[in-house]
């Protein structure tokens, strides 16, 4: 009888009982889960730029956003990584968007240029051209500036501004190696977000940066260790000193600890956008094929009649270009699919206006699309772009080139390759940037000649919003000048009779 029932009640047993049971057998030897594992639900209550996709059509008007914008950024950081990366690869405004905007934020590049003087107020050229020629020596040599020997001072330029608009944030690690500077890019997802504990009553780990609680101020910085082989984090964690590290991203609000992707006021967007793109693929496949069948009103003699020899052949499908001959009393009726092609030209351009905006650039240049622009708007598109551009160019500056430029200097001085002030000295950079292209040259060019005329601006200035060096340019002047003084004098030389 124990034998029956033990047999009755393995099949008998609900499913349920027998997870429950694995779950019960198997629980201790699962990880423990992470603390953002607790918050799933939230992510679709509160969201950066993230819904629900079952809720994307029938979601309330109440706020997305709730609490601090730091715990809306943990909880969700991983995700948000893997959405933007997606964006910047395969949408085709996400990676217009990335490539336009490193284009313009870079261009040909952003380079100092130091411009120290002697106590009589006179250039100390001997000096700034040693500074000049060992920069540009480090700067273009891969293998000294970079720690992996991969990427240059322009590419490097590059791939900051490109990670910190998919990723939202970059940490840059300064390495000192062989005498140089060598510097480390870090990407987002190894600084541990969920990495958090208190060490004293005054030092808190927070999102992977430990921090002075009274003022806020980092200290050190936590990294995943990866496992080239395998492609992954070992599990350990690194930790450098602040002094070692750049943490580059933009802030949204003043208390803000790590960064977002550019793309978060546009995720839902595209996201609606491809499927109605996909939509609307397959609606005009099926209105560009017809369909249609034949009715007889002669039920007497259908086409079901096995006693009659003379059956008509039945039709399945009809070739083009035939012209073929229908039974007494039948009629072909077509199916014809309803469709919106002609209000897909409207809706694409009004969406594209809105991915626009949440990405703050102009939707001719955002899509390449000049059709129907005119003088006017394009040039206030372009100035309008141009600030922008201008105020990201300046935060490059600020947070990342001017602390590479001081480390490279005190480099400089501590293998007592140079004697100079790094403190004046980095008072007296400037920086060159890349030339804003111009819609009307002409007219940019007699404005900035005015200028000049008129002691506005200095000839210096011009030629360095030009993106060009004011000494290099006086130099070629200079030569040109001394060219065209020798063409003159052998031209005017009489020739001597012998």
């Amino acid at each position: 009888m124990k034998i029956l029932r033990s047999i009755k009640n393995v099949f008998t047993r609900s499913k349920t009982a027998a997870v429950n049971t694995y779950r019960k057998q198997t629980h201790r030897f699962r990880k423990p889960q992470p603390v953002q594992a607790k918050l799933v639900y939230e992510i679709h209550e509160r969201s950066l730029g993230l819904v629900d996709m079952n809720d994307r059509l029938d979601a309330t008007h109440k706020p997305k956003f709730q609490g601090s914008i730091n715990r809306q950024i943990r909880t969700q950081h991983s995700r948000l990584l893997d959405i933007c990366r997606d964006l910047a690869l395969n949408s085709p405004y996400g990676a217009r968007y990335v490539q336009m905007s490193v284009d313009n934020i870079i261009g040909t590049g952003l380079y100092p240029r130091t411009q120290m003087t002697l106590p009589n107020g006179d250039l100390d050229k001997r000096t700034n051209l040693i500074i000049d020629k060992m920069f540009y020596r480090w700067a273009e040599n891969k293998s000294r500036f970079s720690m992996n020997g991969q990427f240059d001072f322009y590419q490097f330029c590059q791939m900051v501004e490109r990670q910190r608009e998919t990723d939202g944030e970059v940490f840059v690690i300064i390495h000192k190696e062989d005498g140089d500077v060598k510097l480390e890019m870090v990407t987002a997802d190894r600084c541990d977000i969920s990495h958090e504990m208190r060490i004293d009553e005054n030092t808190v780990i927070k999102n992977g940066i430990t921090y002075d609680e009274r003022t806020m101020k980092p200290l050190s910085y936590w990294f995943k260790k990866m496992d080239l082989f395998s492609d992954s984090d070992t599990g350990d964690l690194e930790e450098y000193d602040a002094e070692e590290v750049i943490h580059y991203f933009d802030t949204k609000q003043c208390d803000q600890r790590r960064g977002f992707s550019d793309f978060v006021p546009v995720i839902q967007t595209v996201a609606q956008l491809d499927s109605y793109v996909q939509i609307s693929l397959v609606q005009a496949r099926v209105t560009a094929s017809s369909m249609g069948f034949i009715t007889q009103a002669d039920k007497s003699s259908g086409l079901d009649d096995d006693d009659d020899e003379d059956q008509p052949e039945v039709m399945a499908e009809f070739s083009p270009g035939t012209i073929n001959m229908l039974n007494p009393g039948q009629d072909i009726k077509s199916i014809q699919s309803n469709t919106q092609a002609n209000e897909f030209a409207s809706w694409m351009d009004k969406i594209e206006t809105t991915i626009a905006m949440g990405l703050g650039c102009f939707k001719q240049a955002l899509t390449g699309d000049i059709s129907g622009v005119n003088y006017s708007s394009s040039r206030f598109d372009d100035l309008m772009q141009q600030n922008r551009y201008q105020a990201l160019q300046r935060h490059l500056i600020n947070t990342v080139l001017i602390r590479v430029y001081r480390e490279f200097l005190q480099n400089l001085v501590d293998e007592d390759l140079i004697e100079v002030n790094i403190i004046r000295a980095m008072y007296e950079t400037d920086w060159i940037k890349p030339q804003a292209r111009s819609v009307d040259p002409e007219k940019d060019i007699k404005a900035k000649v005015l200028e000049i005329d008129n002691g506005l601006v200095s000839r210096r200035e011009v030629i360095e919003s030009l993106g060009r060096d004011p000494d290099k340019v006086a130099l070629k002047i200079k030569e040109d000048s001394f060219k065209k003084t020798s063409e003159n004098v052998s031209i005017n030389t009489p020739v001597m009779e012998t």
